[in-house]
């Protein structure tokens, strides 16, 4: 009877431990990157995600200022350690890219290579100290300031089979699944990288981060042009995760993210967006608490239908945004300017808005209720009837 109660306990904190994505069985499973393990001369296990930036053939890697690289130019090599032999699946989703992958041995004896006309490996992997050898056979062009960002993952498309299932005392049963996956992170576990030397001052331009776990990271000093963090509405992966991408804690300050998407996340609480030039950025039908635009640059910027709380806007600039049937109350918007933008049947309450610019603002519909608002500029703003507690009609009172 007490092995059944200590079985059942044992399934619960499994099954229970997270709402989003499973934990990690281990520590040394925690995501990591290439510069990581290049600065402490760390080895990887099956189920780790990994980041990988890397650089094109022959590329001068003052283009970039990277100051990191696993192997030669155009190759990274990331230490692999496998602790039980095992059949593994390992799989390459090279995205139209000229992209190969070799698993080689102790004795540089190559186990399997992965390429665009042979892109999955399924065989036994005996125990031992191996070599994942990624390699870029494109091309550097001149003054190209990028990398290719790669990842080493769980395969997406087996997570729901297999949950979080203990296989061994080593694995989960999806670790024998592995995906290398070019330009895209999806359903990864990026979670805790809290040290930005992690995942910080990097390329992610054109990633696809949809329906990650990335609590409790940062990101800061990186570029994500054309990022995609929209979460998935309609996944059917059911007993792994429900599609959404959480962000809350995570750090994203100094970030170049002009064009990135984050449409349909509702876990952006407590993200921190201090300094980013966003322009472009569609943050349509998001919710979050305490979230960090301070500073950011939101050009041409899309936030309808958000529901935003103590959130704050300090000193933002937004030119041709739409903030539109939106709520964003008890926030802090002292210093920010808006410009040629649309608030229209927006909530405002409760905001702080000394020393704000509202220029040519259309406000039709919009609520003003409870709004303190010193030395703001509301002169070109546009409102009708039905806009609640008007500003300038506020102000006029004050004044007589």
């Amino acid at each position: 009877m007490k092995k059944i109660i200590l079985a059942l306990s044992i399934l619960i904190l499994l099954s229970c431990e997270d709402d989003r994505l499973p934990e990690n069985t281990f520590d040394s499973r925690k995501a990591t990157s290439e510069r990581e393990l290049l600065a402490n001369g760390l080895s990887v296990i099956p189920g780790q995600v990994v980041s990988v930036q890397l650089e094109y053939k022959n590329q001068d890697l003052s283009s970039v200022s990277s100051t990191f690289d696993t192997g030669g130019l155009g190759d990274d090599i990331i230490n692999l350690t496998i602790t039980e032999p095992y059949e593994y699946n390992y799989r390459l989703d090279n995205n139209g890219l000229d992209i190969s992958v070799r698993l080689l041995n102790e004795g540089n004896g190559v186990v399997f290579e992965l390429n665009q006309n042979n892109k999955e490996f399924k065989g036994l992997i005996d125990k031992g100290n191996y070599k994942i050898v990624i390699q870029n056979n494109i091309e550097w062009e001149i003054f190209d300031s990028s990398l290719v960002p790669v990842f080493i993952q769980p395969d997406p498309q087996y997570l729901g089979s297999f949950g979080d299932e203990v296989f061994n005392n080593f694995f989960l049963e999806r670790d024998l699944f592995q995906l290398i996956s070019v330009q895209k992170c999806e359903y990864c576990d990026l979670k805790n990288a809290q040290d930005s030397s992690i995942f910080g001052n990097q390329i992610y331009n054109n990633v696809s981060f949809r329906g990650s776990d990335l609590r409790n990271s940062d990101f800061s000093n990186s570029q994500f042009k054309n990022a995609q963090f929209s979460s998935f509405i309609d996944n059917t992966t059911v007993l792994f995760t429900y599609g959404q991408t959480n962000l809350n804690n995570s750090k994203f300050t100094y970030c170049i993210m002009d064009s990135v998407n984050f449409s349909d996340t509702y876990d952006l609480n407590k993200v921190n967006f201090y300094y980013s030039d966003m322009n472009f950025a569609n943050f349509r039908n998001t919710k979050g608490q305490y979230i960090d635009f301070e500073s950011t640059l939101l050009w041409s910027s899309s936030f309808t239908n958000v529901k935003y709380d103590k959130s704050r806007f300090v000193g933002s600039v937004a030119t041709s945004s739409d903030f539109s049937n939106s709520s964003i109350i008890n926030s802090n918007m002292t210093s920010g300017v808006f410009t040629n933008s649309n608030f229209d049947y927006t909530i405002l309450t409760a905001n702080l808005l000394n020393y704000a610019r509202f220029d040519s603002v259309s406000a039709k519909g919009a609520d003003f209720c409870l709004i303190t608002a010193i030395g703001c500029d509301f002169d070109s703003l546009k409102v009708d009837s039905e806009t609640k507690c008007n500003p300038n009609e506020v102000i006029e009172e004050e004044e007589k």
